[in-house]
């Protein structure tokens, strides 16, 4: 069975961790005298985690050396299981008041992991020997109150980041109808679009900070309130580019803070071992807005006109208010080096700014190619010979390809050997492929590359969140503040440079250039990625 902890030996064998009764092995952590009692407690850890204590006939525990020895030894290896993409677990034991006795009793507490709460040890049959409060529900380490299930976290913060990206998804779909009548572009298409991402590159790195403080059920709820007022205000009031412009410019700050709460929502609210599919489901919501965006094209922007499809989106947008459960909002109880966080703590991340700002670097080129295809495919396969529908309808095609790559590469990171980083790199790498077969313009090829440009192109943030949550657990939502910039950053500089180098050249130039930055991407985030490895390893 698989080795849990550094020092660990075998249940009862050579090697195992004695603190008195307490014996820390590889899969167990007993109490020699539960047996006896029969009181045992039970949790998930990466196997099975037990704990026993041995009672007195009263139902009390003692006090001594034994139980702090075990809990200190536990909560000093957490960083170990940080580093190896373990959940974090710990022990708490808190000194009861004194009874009739001369002797204080020492109440155990129960260990919180993956979810599930463990029943606590028999106390002295009253609850004014302990604090009940956040315990005995389901949370996490350091929970603070009761949390929603799986897939009730996952389908809110999935729900939320689609309404948040609908915007710029909806212009670059509709935008041989926005173009007849606004009588604009590819250009002002390419600026406007720039214009959401832009807005949230100046305002992610706050915006982090700020979820960090407020929690990221109300930052996922002010994400779909500002989400919904500005696609509603976009399609009764963006009659003109400047007007369209603006509105599209602030609902990127509906980005900027659906993006951080959703990571620190996931970090909060699922253990590490379904992180990589939670957040490969999450960051669904890019390429399901995108999915949206293509079947709005026959269906509302052909027949009633595009401004409702802001209208409508706006609407459902609104309507996602009520629908965010409410997630621990406390950091970790055990940070990576074993130490508690202070009060106002775990805003500050654990990777170095230099790595942090390398990593941006990567996404930002990746993310140039990625919103060029976004924004860009259906004006592209127009201009290749496709009709408008069919266009419309390789986009939704694209989008499925994309959200089934998303979650493919989400479930595999959470069992793979190999670091998100690493996966990273590959995924670039083969996206720059894909962009090459898009320059020819031949309809032949444009099929052929059409799913391996979505599903990369589309599939690296999910990658990308889970490795930034992995890297800096003490702060997923802060860090995720500055990466995103990088990705906005690419995001505003990618379409905008694509539409200018089209009107002046081709869409085979446009796509070569996001063959270039794919490439450079992968270069980047293979040198970044590997100092970050190994300085976790260390």
């Amino acid at each position: 069975m698989e080795h849990l902890g550094p020092g660990c030996g075998a249940s009862g064998a050579p090697g195992g961790r004695r603190f008195g009764r307490y014996l820390v092995g590889d899969t167990h952590v007993f109490g020699t005298g539960a047996a006896d009692h029969g009181q045992h407690a039970t949790v998930a850890a990466a196997d099975q985690l037990l704990l026993g204590a041995r009672p007195r006939p009263d139902g009390t525990v003692d006090q001594d050396a034994d139980l702090v020895g075990f809990a200190a030894a536990v909560n000093g290896d957490a960083g170990w299981y940080q580093r190896h993409g373990l959940p974090l677990w710990g022990v708490r034991a808190s000194p009861a008041r004194r009874a009739r006795r001369a002797r204080p009793r020492l109440v155990y507490r129960s260990v919180y992991t993956l979810g599930r709460p463990v029943r606590d040890l028999p106390t002295r049959g009253s609850s004014h020997l302990h604090d009940r409060s956040g315990w005995g529900r389901a949370g996490r380490v350091g929970s603070s109150g009761p949390t929603a299930g799986f897939a009730a976290l996952v389908a809110a913060s999935l729900l939320v980041t689609t309404a948040a990206n609908l915007s710029p998804t909806l212009v670059s779909a509709l935008a041989v109808q926005i173009e007849e009548d606004l009588g604009i572009g590819e250009a002002e298409i390419g600026m406007t679009v720039s214009a959401f991402f832009f807005v949230g590159m100046l305002s992610s790195v706050l915006t982090g900070r700020m979820v960090e403080r407020i929690g990221p059920a109300a930052g996922l709820r002010l994400a779909a309130a500002l989400a919904g007022a500005v696609l509603v205000a976009t399609g009764t009031l963006g009659r003109s580019w400047p007007a369209l412009l603006v509105f599209v410019g602030v609902s990127g700050l509906a980005n900027a803070w659906g993006q951080p709460a959703a990571n620190l929502y996931v970090a909060r609210g699922v253990s590490s071992r379904r992180q990589g599919l939670a957040l490969g489901i999450q960051k669904s919501g890019i390429p399901t807005a995108s999915l949206l965006g293509g079947l709005a094209i026959p269906t509302v922007g052909l027949t009633i006109g595009w401004s409702w499809a802001f209208v409508l989106g706006g609407l459902m947008a609104l309507g996602l208010l009520m629908g965010v459960p409410a997630v621990d909002q406390a950091p970790p109880t055990v940070l990576r080096d074993g130490s508690r966080p202070s009060p106002g703590a775990g805003r500050r991340p654990d990777v170095p700014m230099r790595l942090l700002v390398a990593v941006a670097c990567s996404t930002c080129l990746a993310a140039m190619g990625s919103m060029a295809l976004s924004t860009f495919f259906v004006l592209s396969s127009v201009e290749s010979g496709f009709d408008e529908a069919v266009a419309g309808i390789l986009l939704m095609v694209g989008s499925v390809v994309g959200i089934a790559s998303r979650l493919g590469m989400g479930a595999s990171a959470d069992r793979a050997s190999m670091s998100p980083f690493t996966m990273l790199t590959a995924v670039f790498a083969v996206a720059s492929l894909a962009f090459v077969g898009l320059s020819t313009g031949s309809k032949t090829m444009v099929l052929v590359a059409m799913p391996f440009a979505f599903a990369t192109s589309l599939a690296w943030p999910g990658l990308f969140h889970l490795a930034t949550v992995r890297a800096n657990p003490s702060a997923p939502g802060a860090a995720t503040g500055i990466t995103l910039t990088g990705t906005l950053a690419g995001a505003v500089s990618g379409p905008l440079l694509f539409g200018v180098l089209v009107e002046a050249t081709s869409y085979g130039w446009g796509w070569g250039l996001a063959a270039v930055t794919s490439g450079a991407a992968s270069a980047v985030m293979a040198v970044a990625g590997r100092l970050i490895d190994n300085r976790s390893a260390s």
